[in-house]
């Protein structure tokens, strides 16, 4: 039996490995809107590389020195939801508010697919009437959490209080789920 190494991949180094989640997250996001709208978004030259560059960079400064271990999810979701809204990677031609209310809603698709895909645990349980009132709170708070992000100023930095409201997000999305077994 031989083996021939040359077909042996090196791991992605973590820069890589993000770069090809966000340009993923482009692909499925545009393809969405299409079928959603019919309309095809415009998106800026080298949007996964400037994302993904910003992203390591604030990561190095302005997380890393700050947290003394592992950084969780809810910050690593909210440091790419804010780079995402920083770099604006979407366009509408003449049309600024569209393009930041798209780029808002293609950060928090972007934030909920970086937490799903962290997660450890998976809940498979059936839906039940009982949690209607948190999906209702959960509703809610994504409509008021997009339209945040459109309007926030791009050079602000708030990634440990968005962080926590992340987490507070997803915990009350959990319960919904740890309603059934009560």
């Amino acid at each position: 039996m031989s083996s021939n190494f040359e077909e042996l991949k090196e791991p992605l180094k973590p820069e890589d490995k993000r770069k090809q989640e966000f340009e993923r997250a482009i692909e499925i996001f545009s393809l969405k809107h299409f079928k959603r709208t019919g309309t095809k978004l415009n998106t800026i030259n080298f949007a996964s590389a400037k994302i993904t560059r910003l992203y390591f960079d604030w990561l190095k400064t302005n997380v890393k020195p700050f947290v003394p271990k592992r950084i969780n999810k809810y910050k690593i979701a909210s440091l790419a939801e804010l780079c995402i809204v920083k770099v604006q990677p979407f366009y509408i031609e003449n049309n600024e508010n569209m393009t930041r209310k798209i780029n808002a809603e293609f950060a928090f698709f972007v934030t909920v697919s970086l937490i799903i895909g962290i997660s450890k645990h998976t809940f498979n349980f059936d839906k039940g009437s009982s949690i209607k009132r948190v999906e209702d709170i959960f509703d809610i708070s994504k409509t008021q959490r997009i339209q945040w992000l459109e309007a926030k100023n791009p050079n602000e930095f708030p990634v440990f209080s968005n962080g926590l409201g992340l987490f507070l997000l997803f915990e009350l999305y959990a319960l919904r789920f740890q309603a059934i077994q009560i």
